[in-house]
């Protein structure tokens, strides 16, 4: 599998992130009631942000649970298979990114 240096941190909630959601025809719509905003994700997105609010994991943990999805998800919009895993995982990478810009999530030092 793959790994690096980013595998020392652990992605998490952020404090106060308390989510309500509804899906509609592939596309996520998650109320975070601690800041009152409202995001539109599609399957991916939604399906990274439900496994952090499961609890913290660290980027190879979640690249797991991502790619073991796709193969349940056949069919569910999603733009990768399990056989691209270093696609799956840049395109990983990238919504961490956002989701820690919208204020979801957060990088924590194991």
């Amino acid at each position: 599998m793959l790994t690096s240096t980013r595998d020392q941190a652990h992605w998490q909630l952020s404090l106060l992130v308390v989510l309500h959601w509804r899906c509609w025809d592939n596309e996520w719509v998650v109320y975070n009631q601690g800041s009152g905003d409202t995001h539109l994700l599609d399957t991916f997105t939604a399906c990274t942000l439900m496994a952090l609010e499961e609890g913290a994991a660290t980027p190879t943990q979640l690249l797991v649970h991502l790619l073991a999805q796709l193969d349940l998800s056949q069919g569910m919009g999603l733009a990768f298979s399990a056989e691209q895993p270093r696609a799956v995982e840049a395109h990983m990478q990238a919504v961490l990114q956002q989701l820690a810009q919208a204020g979801l999530i957060e990088s924590v030092t194991a």
